[in-house]
């Protein structure tokens, strides 16, 4: 599961059984937000000399949705992918807010039906992904 991705430095965290505890991170913390259930996870980035602090202070997740012969998927697999009439990524945080929406009619046009469809669907597995989320970081507290 990925937990974020800064294009400046490529880096990529992510949460599994071999990660080890946060206290194997120097400069690592986590912490209650405010007025949320929500906890603060702060990572050092170290690329060469320079290291940097990164609040998570939202949660982050992305899915893919597409129509692929006449049905709306969501979380394509690279074949229902390059088969789509219709793709779009959609990144989201837990509070609703977009990060980004990229949609791609890759023959006909789309509707704004298909659109808001396409997105609806999108948050309801990112929400699931939210869940997830929550459940795994659950033990970090």
């Amino acid at each position: 599961m990925s937990l974020l991705s800064t294009r400046a430095k490529e880096k990529v965290f992510s949460i599994s059984q071999t990660t080890p505890p946060l206290s194997h991170y120097p400069g690592s913390s986590v912490s209650q937000c405010k007025n949320s259930q929500h906890k603060r996870l702060t990572l050092p980035l170290c690329g060469g000399i320079n290291t940097r602090l990164i609040t998570l202070n939202k949660a982050i997740a992305a899915t893919s949705v597409g129509v692929v012969n006449g049905n709306m998927l969501r979380d394509l697999c690279y074949e229902e992918d390059s088969w789509a009439e219709v793709d779009f990524n959609v990144v989201m945080t837990d509070k609703n807010e977009f990060v980004e929406i990229q949609g791609t009619a890759e023959g006909e046009t789309f509707s704004k039906e298909t659109a808001n469809s396409s997105l609806s669907l999108a948050q309801e597995g990112i929400d699931k992904l939210f869940r997830i989320q929550r459940q795994t970081f659950r033990p970090l507290s």
